[in-house]
């Protein structure tokens, strides 16, 4: 086997003993303990695919990671897919990069899939590991991907070590749930504050909820190095709101306000294309709503360049918004069928598409669940909420944050 290795970010940190390559980028929780750097490469040491599998499981941060050595290559993304990870086998050689660009510069990819152009469109992203490529791979959320050379024949095998899944009814008083919401949501924020080490939180505040909540939990914290912002034409009624927010809060507030002459200038820059190509890895769309703003923040330096973005994704879907959706179009149903009809209304919604590309899509959404068997309407709701946060969350919304 012949590995050909390109990692883009500056983050990367790498360690090689004997036989063996250690790559890691990111950081994780175990416990009440955060491991990055060198400490989390130690921890990388003498595992394979199913030791890596278990210690993940435990795992909970923004990471990715490759181990090389012994004939074999061993690739995981974290459980959002947030550092996305990018692979090609080719008779005896593996590509793998941060960078899908990279890939298909160094070896012989050219084919576009024609049936994940078409679900591209329609989405804005192409579900399963593949990508708008044939052959170009993608490690998909919470998943070890491990390639191993078997007499000079290489072989593929993935497991998904985290999967969002409801297979536990809680009844409790809505009081009962309300404390352990808090619990949860102050065990999320005391992690933060220690991640921001000081830096500035930025929040694109919005007029909705999930971001507010990040503000509220930060001012609870007294985290007092916070900048909000918003954007769009002046007087927006989310900017309105926004700008009370902050000020109810005593956060500083900032608008970046858009026009049609704006957006031409912005979309004809050299900033944008570098953007663009940044974040087109041939498996999501680059998203454009934010990025005028924040390139306008840094430009004027009305933020540190060492700031954390902190956007409010995606609190509906953690409550459960889109099942209320699903139930008011369809009622309390089961079966796949309808599973797949929900997952179509609610994602397949770009643009128009004729009826024989509703059946490809349906096909391949039933190939990205893990059971096609839906006997109630629970069942319904957890695998719509599974597949949605394994195609749009981990692709589409995490790729957004990248702006």
């Amino acid at each position: 086997m012949i590995e050909h290795i390109m990692l883009s970010s500056g983050k990367w940190i790498d360690l090689q003993e004997g036989d063996w390559h250690y790559y890691f980028c990111g950081f994780f929780w175990l416990g009440s303990k955060k491991y990055d750097g060198v400490e989390a490469l130690n921890l990388l040491k003498d595992k394979n695919a199913k030791s890596l599998e278990n210690l993940l499981r435990s795992a909970d941060g923004n990471f990715c990671m490759l181990i090389i050595g012994n004939g074999r290559v061993v690739l995981a993304v974290d459980r959002l897919r947030s550092i996305p990870l990018f692979y090609f086998i080719d008779k005896s050689d593996v590509y793998v990069s941060d960078d899908g660009w990279w890939i298909i510069q160094q070896s012989s990819l050219s084919e576009i899939d024609a049936e994940a152009a078409l679900e591209y469109l329609a989405t804005g992203y192409v579900t399963g590991n593949g990508t708008l490529i044939k052959g170009l791979m993608q490690v998909q959320a919470g998943e070890v991907v491990e390639i191993t050379d078997e007499g000079g024949e290489l072989q593929l095998k993935s497991v998904r070590y985290y999967m969002f899944r409801h297979d536990v009814v809680v009844k409790k008083s809505q009081r009962e749930l309300e404390t352990k919401l808090l619990e949860v949501l102050d065990g999320v924020f005391s992690r933060l504050v220690i991640d921001l080490g000081g830096r500035t939180a930025v929040i694109p505040l919005s007029g909705g909820r999930d971001s507010r909540l990040i503000a509220t939990m930060l001012k609870r914290y007294n985290y007092g190095n916070v900048i909000c912002f918003s954007y769009g034409l002046p007087n927006n009624q989310e900017s309105l709101v926004s700008r009370q927010v902050a000020e109810c809060l005593g956060y500083r507030w900032l608008f970046v306000p858009y026009s049609n002459e704006k957006w031409k200038n912005w979309y004809h820059s050299e900033d944008f294309t570098s953007y663009a190509r940044f974040c087109n890895s041939f498996a999501a769309i680059p998203h454009l709503q934010d990025w005028p703003a924040v390139r306008e923040l840094h430009l004027h330096q009305l933020i540190p360049s060492d700031s954390v973005f902190l956007p409010g994704h995606t609190g509906d879907v953690l409550a459960g918004s889109h099942i209320t959706q699903v139930y008011q179009k369809l009622g309390a149903v089961s079966g796949i069928e309808n599973l797949v009809k929900a997952i179509l209304g609610s994602h397949y919604v770009l643009c128009k598409y004729p009826n024989e590309s509703r059946g490809i899509f349906a096909e391949r959404i039933k190939a990205g669940l893990p059971s096609n068997k839906v006997q109630s309407f629970d069942e319904l709701c957890d695998l719509f909420e599974l597949w949605d946060w394994q195609e749009r969350q981990a692709k589409f919304i995490v790729n957004s944050v990248r702006v």
